[in-house]
């Protein structure tokens, strides 16, 4: 890993990146965001179903070995509260480790509670010999500290950035955004489009154009969203060698010639302010519609729920349910 290129007065990556991309790497970095910054850790606590208490008196260890195995995180106060973290990725619902730690649980311990972090949404509950199993997916906590309460601290950005990189949480589906400045869409027929700072990872791109043509306005393509990456415009292109990880589990007959526009897409510059970050999608290759889906006309107010009307704002996401509504040619078989 080169953390630093020439000709650049900055690295490409933030601290958490170094750890790896698995769940030991996530795990960790969680255990230490919740270990310096008490409304993150409270944050935590909230979700598990604990109130604010006195964060002074807190452990929190990672990684301990024990004879039933050795645990991700553990928390306690040696009071009252103990709590066992589990941390997975890429994996089907956790069922041995809901069993696997009901021994080493502090039996002095009023609340004992084992949590299991997913990438899956899992409902299971369930409580024996007065251990509570709590699941919880990363979404539920990426989704806690991205947010304006979090919006200044660095440290919290750069921990929301690590997790969306490494995780596939597909809450956000389709993201709609207005397209029409000449540079935009350049880059965009290189399969890349590019916006100012956002969070979050959604599935798929579906480019609202916004200037006249033959076929006029409206979304005409869908793109499925390899990556996402936010940088500086001069920094970007230290990120090329990230590229190859975009195939993780998807392999592609043409990934050589769609990393190759993905480049030519980064490289494409506007007037723009070299400090301030944007954020950048890479795009498969794009999927046609016949006829262009078109925003809510009319002028009542709310006309745009769950779909898009007048001004698109940032960050525009809609449900795949919802999209389908508006294909012409799925309306005109009603």
């Amino acid at each position: 890993m080169i953390l630093k290129y020439p000709n650049s007065n900055s690295s490409p990556y933030n601290y958490f990146d170094i750890l790896g991309d698995n769940e030991n790497a996530l795990s960790k970095a969680f255990a230490y965001l919740i270990s310096v910054n008490q409304d993150c850790f409270f944050e935590f606590l909230k979700l598990v179903g604990i109130g604010k208490t006195d964060y002074s008196k807190y452990q929190i260890e990672i990684q301990k070995n024990r004879d039933a195995g050795i645990t991700d995180i553990e928390i306690t106060d040696n009071e009252k509260i103990h709590i066992i973290v589990e941390c997975k990725i890429k994996g089907g619902k956790v069922d041995k480790q809901r069993t696997q730690y009901n021994s080493v649980f502090d039996k002095k311990c009023e609340k004992k509670i084992l949590c299991l972090l997913t990438e899956i949404h899992d409902s299971n509950y369930s409580s024996e010999n007065d251990i509570e199993v709590i699941t919880l997916s990363w979404r539920d906590i990426v989704d806690e500290f991205d947010n304006s309460k979090f919006s200044s601290n660095e440290l919290v950005k750069n921990f929301v950035q690590f997790a969306e990189r490494i995780l596939t949480m597909n809450t956000k589906e389709i993201l709609i955004q207005d397209l029409g400045d000449e540079k935009e869409i350049q880059r965009y027929n290189c399969s890349v489009y590019r916006t100012g700072e956002l969070h979050g990872a959604p599935l798929y791109f579906a480019p609202y154009f916004t200037k006249q043509n033959k076929d006029g306005d409206g979304i005409k393509s869908l793109s499925k969203i390899l990556g996402i990456i936010t940088a500086k415009p001069n920094e970007i292109g230290n990120f090329v060698e990230r590229f190859e990880s975009f195939f993780y589990e998807k392999e592609l007959p043409n990934k050589k010639e769609l990393i190759e526009k993905w480049k030519k897409g980064i490289a494409i510059k506007n007037k723009e302010n070299e400090n301030k970050l944007y954020t950048y999608y890479f795009l498969e290759e794009e999927f046609s519609f016949k006829n262009p889906l078109k925003k809510d006309g009319g002028i009542e107010k709310g006309r745009g729920k769950n779909w898009i009307a007048a001004a698109i704002p940032k960050n525009r996401c809609v449900s795949f349910t919802d999209f389908l509504k508006h294909i012409p040619e799925l309306m005109s078989e009603k």
